[in-house]
């Protein structure tokens, strides 16, 4: 018989919570609104290897990690971390660690842990959670963050989150999309500081039976707008995928008219290896044409898709006119072509021309 623990505290309420919480039996766990004592106090000692890993469901969310001065130096100065430590719940099917922090000090005069850079080094190992389905990684101090983004290590994940992990920039292993993860449906990386829109590269097969999958970019500080970025994203592999990047800060300068020549492309239902439209894959990205700019102050609150080149810097390109009738230019063709001939005839034949009208 397996059994579960849901404990929320009170106000500063606290609870003893040796991670990663295995214990005989325990089949799910949910922790929140605590201050965490003793979070460490098994992190060196063998012992835990012994009692099974059943967990299914761990759950620790708005809690603060409480270490005293002895504690966290003790911590520090561990050279051996046992794997259930640096593991978690590797047999679990869904995982939440959100909004977690960390404090070091008595209760009256603490300071905050922001970083892993007085933790010790973790080893070089890859862990595999088979059984992993959701993955929610948002704002979480348990773990290095940079350890957790291969997505090789979630053969079955269906949803990842990694909203408010202070992200500068996408890593690669989330670039290639359901590369290792041939289930991935959600990708979470809203509310991160990625300041560019990266190129997606898709491993679907083409018109296979994959499910819908999106990635969720929006409020970072993504400023530009490239076509090279967003044009893999409309490729008919990626038919499936929609990427969203509303409420980001877009920079409105010159740059935006090659964003802006996806929209003539797709207006004029130009279909090409980059734009199957055929297959009606710009469909999911009609909001691209609602974006609106954020700098520079004048143009803020603007939609990107109705400025023109003059508004956003550029000089206009000189337009050729074709929608001239063609029957008026042959006309002048021919009879310039008659013209040359004739003058051709006259030059060269002059002479004759000349003894003839005399005689």
């Amino acid at each position: 018989m397996l059994f579960s623990v849901d404990i929320t505290c009170g106000q500063n309420g606290s609870v003893f919570f040796p991670y990663p919480g295995r214990a005989r039996l325990l089949h799910s766990l949910s922790i929140s609104d605590c201050v965490l004592n003793g979070f460490t106090s098994e992190a060196t000692s063998d012992d835990i290897d012994t009692i099974p890993d059943r967990i299914k469901y761990f759950t620790l969310v708005n809690s603060v990690i409480y270490m005293t001065q002895n504690d966290f130096q003790q911590f520090q100065g561990a050279k051996h971390l046992n794997q259930p430590f640096q593991c978690g719940n590797v047999n679990a099917v869904k995982i939440i660690e959100n909004n977690i922090s960390c404090w070091i000090g008595n209760m009256n005069k603490r300071s905050r842990l922001e970083t892993f850079q007085a933790r010790p080094n973790f080893r070089d190992r890859t862990y595999t959670y088979k059984y992993l389905r959701h993955l929610h990684k948002s704002f979480s101090m348990i773990q290095p963050f940079t350890r957790q983004i291969d997505k090789s290590m979630y053969p079955n994940i269906e949803t990842l989150n990694f909203s408010a992990a202070n992200m500068i920039e996408t890593p690669k292993h989330l670039q290639e999309w359901r590369l290792g993860a041939k289930d991935l449906k959600y990708l979470d990386l809203s509310h991160n500081l990625i300041e560019d829109v990266f190129p997606i590269i898709c491993h679907d097969k083409y018109k296979g039976d994959n499910p819908p999958g999106f990635v969720d970019l929006r409020y970072n500080n993504i400023s530009s707008l490239t076509q090279y970025g967003i044009r893999t994203w409309l490729r008919g592999i990626c038919h499936k995928l929609t990427v969203d990047i509303r409420n980001n800060p877009f920079m409105c300068d010159c740059g935006v008219k090659y964003f802006q020549d996806i929209f003539q492309y797709i207006d004029n239902q130009m279909v090409s290896f980059y734009y199957d439209v055929r297959e009606n894959n710009f469909s999911r990205y009609k909001y691209l044409y609602d974006l609106k700019c954020y700098n520079p102050p004048s143009l803020r609150g603007r939609i990107i898709s109705k400025l023109s080149l003059s508004e956003i810097g550029c000089k206009p390109k000189l337009q050729t006119v074709t929608n001239v009738s063609s029957g008026p230019i042959i006309v002048v063709m021919l009879v310039s072509f008659f013209l040359c001939v004739c003058l051709f005839v006259g030059i060269r034949y002059r002479e004759q021309i000349a003894v003839s009208c005399s005689k």
